[in-house]
């Protein structure tokens, strides 16, 4: 049976260097496991259920969440700001990181309009619609966006941003 991409979400991670071959590329095998998480029924489910939620939400609801999450992220704390990092899908994307011994740095999922649903560190915006991780992902059901490996400022690790669609139904 085809799958078919009835609404474009993501789910994006931060992989240390350890997640590399020795060429410097991505690795298949961690290629594959991010695509095994973005496909699991946890993360399937709530990204199905949030894009749901927010069918309906039109531009004014949009702006009063990004100017919300501007006035939030200021003093790292508020209420969008907990709701998108200590959500149940939050903290088992917490788990996840933990889990991955090393591998991963962080983990964040977007809706289908390219907004934050949850996260393990903070955005700068509550979307992301307009990034490189966002764009390149939205625009073909079996898309994968790997960029270029870099020094995180916050940790000193080499990493780099894999970004895959979740299919949600």
């Amino acid at each position: 049976m085809k799958k078919s991409l009835l609404l474009v979400s993501m789910f994006s991670a931060s992989l240390t260097s350890t997640a590399f071959a020795a060429n410097n590329a991505l690795s298949e095998q961690a290629l594959s496991t991010i695509k095994q998480l973005a496909a699991k029924p946890k993360l399937v489910q709530a990204v199905t259920k949030i894009n749901t939620q927010r069918q309906a939400d039109g531009r004014k609801v949009l702006s009063a969440n990004k100017k919300q999450w501007k006035q939030e992220y200021v003093q790292k704390q508020g209420k969008l700001i907990t709701a998108m990092t200590k959500s149940p899908l939050a903290k088992w994307l917490n788990a996840q990181v933990k889990q991955s011994d090393g591998k991963y740095l962080g983990a964040l999922v977007l809706d289908r309009k390219g907004n934050n649903v949850a996260q393990t560190y903070l955005t700068k915006n509550y979307s992301q619609s307009k990034r490189i991780i966002w764009r390149k992902v939205s625009k073909a059901a079996d898309a994968t966006y790997v960029s270029r490996a870099r020094t995180d400022k916050q940790s000193g690790q080499r990493v780099s941003t894999v970004s895959v669609p979740v299919w949600c139904r």
